[in-house]
């Protein structure tokens, strides 16, 4: 499989004008999917990366355009390329709020009486988009301002997995905000 953030960095800047098909995406990943699995298979198939665009899409990290006249492949995007392109500002506006969040932090631990959080809990509290979130966290976590936990991973629940913060091959369903 791909490794979703060099998927996400690549269609940033390779497919910011005109987003990219699945072929392309192999194409330009293919080396990154090599290395990251130690396959000796050349590259991956268009099953695997139509499988990784289908996840990204469902958690909204990605913004898939059908196939339009003659065309019958779609088009993959990074939502801030989408964004400029088709004008979806508006549409997928943030409504994030980093007070709000941390506000939402402090009393899902007070009443977990625990001071790491479910990452799902908190966007549900926060009425935040997942990304979003990520996000804030990413930055706080680069700042010494918030820990990230991977928790127990085999008794979390589907919502809880979907949430999962993802980065250098390891995803988190905790935080902690100190």
């Amino acid at each position: 499989m791909i490794p979703e953030d060099h998927l996400l960095t690549t269609l940033r800047t390779k497919g910011a004008k005109a987003g990219l098909t699945v072929g392309e995406i192999r194409q330009k990943c293919g080396a990154a999917w090599r290395k990251a699995t130690s396959q000796k298979k050349p590259e991956c198939t268009a099953g695997e990366v139509r499988e990784l665009v289908h996840q990204l899409w469902k958690l909204g990290k990605v913004v898939v355009e059908p196939p339009t006249g003659r065309s019958q492949s779609i088009r993959v995007w990074h939502p801030q390329c989408a964004n400029r392109k088709f004008g979806l500002e508006q549409a997928t506006a943030s409504n994030f709020n980093p007070s709000q969040a941390r506000e939402e932090y402090k009393e899902l631990a007070r009443e977990t009486r625990s001071p790491y959080v479910f990452i799902s809990a908190l966007v549900n509290r926060s009425k935040c988009r997942t990304e979003d979130l990520h996000d804030y966290l990413m930055e706080q976590e680069s700042r010494g301002q918030a820990v990230l936990s991977t928790g127990d991973w085999s008794s979390a629940t589907e919502e809880e997995k979907q949430a999962a913060l993802e980065t250098d091959g390891r995803r988190f369903i905790k935080v902690r905000l100190p």
